[in-house]
């Protein structure tokens, strides 16, 4: 996005989420945001970006075919990443019944990355955000 290369800018991705992600996935006309946790953020931060999964299925925007598909939160699974997610989505959508909690929750996946140093990429397992940890 930075460098021009992606379909999408960064200004319209900030104007339209009032965040910048890390990356981006595209696949057809499905746009996921990328975020990497590689240092503990703040609660506040973390309930942002659970809050993106409730504009899934919405344009990114209107000139372009892209719809939003969900969010990806990759981190390295050595780290409680997960657990922090899923306690800001409770902190978010406490208000929510279980089924509307579920369907958002669907919406953000979680990329547990196996990192060895210095920097070895062994892999990735991708779970679903589970609220009940």
């Amino acid at each position: 996005m930075v460098n021009g290369y992606a379909p999408v800018t960064a200004q319209r991705l900030l104007a339209r989420f009032r965040k910048m992600p890390d990356a981006i996935a595209i696949r057809g006309t499905k746009l996921w945001l990328v975020e990497t946790e590689s240092a503990p953020k703040a609660t506040v931060e973390l309930v942002r970006i659970v809050s993106l999964a409730e504009h899934v299925g919405q344009r990114v925007n209107a000139e372009l075919p892209y719809t939003r598909a969900g969010v990806i939160v990759v981190y390295d699974a050595t780290l409680n990443h997960g657990a922090r997610m899923a306690k800001a989505a409770r902190e978010r959508w406490w208000r929510l019944s279980a089924h509307e909690q579920a369907t958002l929750a669907s919406r953000v996946t979680l990329a547990q990355a196996d990192i060895g140093l210095p920097l070895v990429w062994r892999g990735c397992t991708e779970v679903p955000l589970a609220l009940r940890v």
